[in-house]
């Protein structure tokens, strides 16, 4: 390859290739001008057009090594004396990238899946190089095989990008706009695999930035400084939607930790982005079946919406009630007893379900962990179930405070529906049909086994009319066996038999014996106040005179 004594002699040199058609050889010839030592240290508008001319062609020709190297020798060039032409180069390759996918799109095959694409970051197959090097160059190309390679290239592209500019402090805005255009790459084309390595590398990036001890550089990213953290948290925000969308809620889990993280740092537009924070938390928890943490990030971002909303009574905050309503009904019940067993401690003197519930807890800065108790207070002393529309607070009325053991689902029934038809809200609030109609079956049980020992099947389907018989046998089971409710469903006698005789279970009978100890004491110290303290003065007395003769 020849050299070059003047820049411009090579750009020109390139330009006379790209006209007969070698484009390679134009590539070749500005990549060897690139990496002359002449050149090496010396930028001017030519070096730039050169970049720009040399990064077309690799986009053109999918060759991302080459477009790896050039970046790496740019940056080296420019870092000191032009930022502003490394961004302007980063942006034209990023865009050029961007561009060449829009257009494979356009001509993939309407039987062609994005989400069945090979692993974008995967290697060729040896014998997918040898097959290709031995085609004949007429032989009709694979359009599915040319599609790949375009969005191969572009999800390369990004990475490189990232690489170049971690670590420029001048370049922050254009690495964190990467970021975002990657994260959209991969919620638009279904790529959860190569989301996950993404994260894995911006987490990694992150955390380099905080290794540096003493005095930051000032070409480095100092991480404490308020406009790096503002940047990072906006980028978060947006890994956490795009981890939602793709529904990585492992991924979404440990992106609210890193958020929680960075967002009291932050001074500057947090309102929005924690309301964001809470309503993406709650569908995370509603995803993992945890309605407690759910309905306590419902209750979280209504009463922050309430704070720094201006009007009050709006749409918006009517719809947030509606879902912290909603969402705290379908907390299971749960006494302080079964809590307790619940968070026994292990072998190890550790509580795995305790520990667990501190995890979750510490997301909203919470100083203990919620009850069902705790969310309906603040439901009730913050006037929030009032904000809600009138069949969530008939329903809180209903499965809280009224004992109607057979009226209470008849009763439910036409606010249920109404919730279900999916005129409120837009339909946001039907989610939650199913599992308030298992915790109106489960208070309905509950309150059944206090008044009745038994009753008729069919008495039984006429008072839980909110679902059918088939459905209720394994919400009766599951009762029997999580709300230690005890029931028998005798099919003989078409007959369902309350407190049912069970084995007796020390471990469980522990706690109510407990129980029923200080109820017993306290009605012992209301019935004679000072039987406790005179038996403790006998017993002192005793003490102190048996002390002398062993003395």
């Amino acid at each position: 390859m020849a050299t070059f004594q003047k820049p411009e002699s090579a750009l020109k040199r390139a330009e006379e290739l790209i006209l007969i058609g070698k484009r390679q050889d134009a590539l070749d010839t500005l990549h060897t001008a690139l990496q002359n030592k002449k050149f090496k240290n010396l930028w001017t508008t030519t070096i730039e057009a050169i970049m720009f001319k040399h990064l077309e062609l690799c986009v053109d020709l999918s060759q991302i090594r080459m477009a790896r190297e050039g970046l790496y020798q740019y940056r080296t060039m420019t870092q000191a004396a032009n930022c502003e032409s490394l961004e302007r180069v980063v942006e034209r390759f990023r865009d050029r990238a961007e561009e060449k996918v829009r257009d494979a799109q356009g001509k993939l095959e309407e039987s062609t899946k994005l989400a069945d694409m090979a692993d974008l970051d995967e290697n060729e197959s040896p014998e997918t190089i040898l097959l290709r090097a031995i085609q004949a160059s007429d032989t009709r190309q694979n359009p599915d095989r040319d599609v790949h390679i375009h969005y191969r290239f572009c999800w390369d592209a990004y990475k490189v990008v990232l690489d170049v500019l971690k670590s420029n402090a001048k370049m922050e805005d254009c690495y964190h706009k990467t970021a975002r255009r990657a994260f959209s790459f991969c919620e638009n084309n279904k790529r959860p695999q190569e989301f996950k390595r993404l994260c894995d590398t911006l987490r990694k990036n992150y955390q380099d930035l905080h290794k540096h001890t003493g005095k930051v550089a000032q070409h480095q990213v100092n991480p404490n400084k308020q406009e790096t953290i503002e940047d990072t948290l906006e980028t978060r925000m947006c890994q956490l939607k795009t981890a939602t969308a793709l529904d990585m809620w492992r991924e979404s889990y440990i992106t609210a930790g890193e958020i929680h993280e960075v967002l009291p740092k932050a001074k500057k537009a947090v309102s929005q982005q924690r309301s964001k924070y809470y309503d993406n938390l709650a569908k995370i928890f509603w995803k993992s079946e945890n309605y407690l943490f759910h309905a306590f990030a419902c209750v979280k971002n209504l009463l922050f919406d309430k704070a720094t909303s201006k009007s009050g009574g709006t749409a918006d905050l009517q719809r947030l009630a509606s879902k912290a309503v909603l969402a705290t009904l379908c907390v299971p019940f749960q006494k302080d007893s079964d809590m307790q067993s619940s968070l026994e401690l292990t072998t190890d003197g550790t509580s795995t379900a305790f520990e667990k519930a501190k995890k979750h807890a510490a997301l909203f800065s919470a100083q203990s962990v919620p009850t069902r108790e705790s969310i309906c207070s603040t439901l009730v002393e913050k006037g929030l179930v009032k904000s809600s529309p009138e069949a969530c607070q008939k329903l809180f009325a209903l499965v809280e405070s009224e004992f109607t053991p057979l009226s209470l689902c008849r009763d439910a029934k036409p606010y249920l529906d109404e919730i279900a038809k999916g005129e409120l809200f837009n339909g946001e609030l039907t989610e939650y049909v199913t599992p308030l109609k298992q915790i109106i079956f489960f208070r309905l049980m509950k309150q059944l086994s206090e008044v009745y020992s038994n009753m008729t099947i069919q008495n039984f389907e006429q008072a839980a009319s909110i679902v059918p018989f088939n459905i209720a046998e394994k919400w009766m089971a599951n009762a029997a066996r999580s709300h230690g409710i005890n029931i028998q469903i005798n099919y003989q006698q078409q007959a369902i038999v309350f407190g049912a005789p069970r084995k007796v279970d020390m471990k469980s009978m522990r706690q109510p014996l407990m129980e029923i100890g200080y109820k017993l004491q306290s009605a012992m110290n209301r019935v004679h106040p000072g039987l406790s303290g005179a038996k403790e003065r006998q017993e002192k007395k005793e003490l102190h005179s048996s002390l002398v003769q062993r003395i």
